[in-house]
């Protein structure tokens, strides 16, 4: 995101980037110095770190907010910075710890309530420390910083309840709408490769477990095809193919319906053209509405309508009020079958009309523009003279 916001490079400001990598996704020495040269000639100075968790997760996360102050407080020596800028809670968490001991300001962005969704999911208990700590961090840091920036008009409104003092501004996950269209050779070509003709396509990417949907989604294939027996299911995703298909012939998938890989992610833009409905697959724990799944977008500007359980971010009022979408109540089967009129009318509708409607949706509610100038108005008033 800072490499958009050119305005503030050209007025001569540099960015600090500090970076907790993990060890399965961390680059080479020369690819490490390969990218620093390449940020720096947009002004910004890249500070990876390790990035500890496993076993005594407590101590891990102190080592890595050590190193984390450490290096800020040398910035704030060296450079004086106006502004910290954090991406999500955790970063947001050790963040606030900065501001309040160092004195400079905070902005969040993407604050979404990260120890709710754990205890909520069954990952930690409430009245354990990762929990106890973490939450009471999140919540200060929510309260206490200059600007923070939330998916959803939901967070916005707790943290006012809350007393926050700083602007609190709605902000859902933005998606680069240049990179994301719909492409009819994409479409052509994808489908010709997996022979499936004019059958209608649900796509889903990325992960199962945690904060999303595991056999749910069989659930939701399984009564799909008893409602239109020619459904075709592609899953973009790391998940075990194995596990996968396990799921869908437990309710009634077999494998000549779906289609399991991995691509680049420069390349989900041409499958996503290729299908015909896309799935939001969060589970289904009270705190997804403050959610913002980067998805939604990436359906929406190739001219995708989605399935989407109710209370989920935003999402769901968006798919009603722009007809975008199918609401469904839960994964259940009786749920998805009763949505069934709704998007079985959204797949017979005319294909330009619909992609129209989703790719204006998207650039009203999800377009990486509108974060970029929310981001940097933030920026400028703090930053700039």
């Amino acid at each position: 995101m800072l490499k958009y916001i050119s305005k503030l490079r050209d007025a001569g400001v540099i960015f600090h980037l500090i970076t907790f990598e993990q060890q399965q996704y961390a680059l080479s020495a020369p690819e490490t110095i390969s990218e620093k040269e390449k940020l720096a000639k947009l002004g910004i100075k890249w500070y990876p770190r390790q990035f500890k968790t496993g076993r005594f997760l407590l101590l891990k996360k102190g080592l890595n907010f050590l190193s984390a102050f450490w290096l800020i407080l040398r910035l704030k020596v060296r450079h004086r910075p106006k502004l910290i800028l954090a991406f999500a809670n955790v970063a947001a968490s050790m963040a606030y710890i900065c501001s309040v001991t160092l004195r400079i300001p905070l902005c969040i962005f993407s604050f979404e309530p990260h120890s709710d969704f754990l205890a909520e999911l069954g990952q930690w208990k409430k009245s354990g420390w990762k929990y106890r700590i973490m939450n009471a961090l999140e919540w200060r840091a929510g309260k206490r910083a200059a600007y923070v920036l939330t998916g959803t008009r939901y967070m916005v409104e707790r943290l006012k309840e809350l007393g926050a003092h700083g602007q609190i501004l709605r902000q859902p996950t933005g998606i680069d709408e240049e990179q994301f269209q719909f492409s009819e050779s994409s479409r052509k070509t994808i489908r010709e490769k997996l022979q499936i003709d004019d059958r209608p396509v649900l796509i889903y990417t990325g992960k199962f477990g945690d904060l999303y949907i595991k056999e749910e989604m069989a659930v939701l294939c399984g009564t799909l095809l008893q409602c239109q027996s020619n459904f075709f299911f592609v899953f973009l995703t790391g998940h075990p193919e194995e596990e996968l298909l396990g799921w869908m012939k437990k309710y009634g998938v077999d494998s000549e319906h779906v289609y399991i890989g991995r691509v680049p992610y420069e390349e989900v833009p041409a499958w996503l053209s290729a299908a015909d409905v896309g799935v939001v697959g969060i589970a289904g724990f009270p705190s997804r509405k403050y959610c913002s799944p980067t998805k939604v977008g990436e359906y929406l500007l190739c001219g995708l309508p989605y399935i989407v359980q109710e209370n989920t971010s935003e999402d769901d009022v968006v798919a009603k009020q722009w007809n975008v979408g199918a609401v469904i109540r839960s994964f259940a089967a009786n749920d998805v079958s009763e949505a069934w009129p709704t998007l079985n009318k959204l797949l017979a509708e005319d294909k330009m009309v619909v992609r129209k409607r989703c790719r204006n949706a998207g650039i009203e509610y999800r377009s990486s523009a509108s974060v970029v100038q929310t981001l940097r108005s933030v920026l400028e008033s703090e930053i700039l003279p």
